[in-house]
């Protein structure tokens, strides 16, 4: 499985975004329990959240962003997908 850090920058407000952050939050929620999820985070400061996902390779990670109810909305300006190949600590 390859590590995957992805960072949601967003093109609205956090207030404007709230209209569907309970489906959000559900659908982060299933990809945790899934385990393709190891973490999300807002990033303090920023319009933009940070997600660490576990997938057999890109296509399958870009498979799962599909479904964010965010990106579905139109409230994803840009989408970083970066590879981490932690050496210190566990994920």
């Amino acid at each position: 499985m390859i590590t995957f850090i992805v960072k949601y920058i967003y093109n609205v407000t956090r207030s404007a975004r709230e209209q569907v952050m309970a489906s959000h939050r559900e659908n982060l929620e299933q990809q945790a329990q899934s385990g393709a999820l190891i973490c999300a985070a807002r990033v303090e400061g920023e319009e933009a959240g940070v997600l660490i996902y576990k997938a057999e390779d890109r296509e399958k990670l870009e498979n799962i962003l599909q479904k964010e109810p965010y990106k579905k909305n139109g409230f994803i300006e840009k989408t970083e997908i970066s590879v981490l190949n932690p050496t210190i600590g566990l994920l």
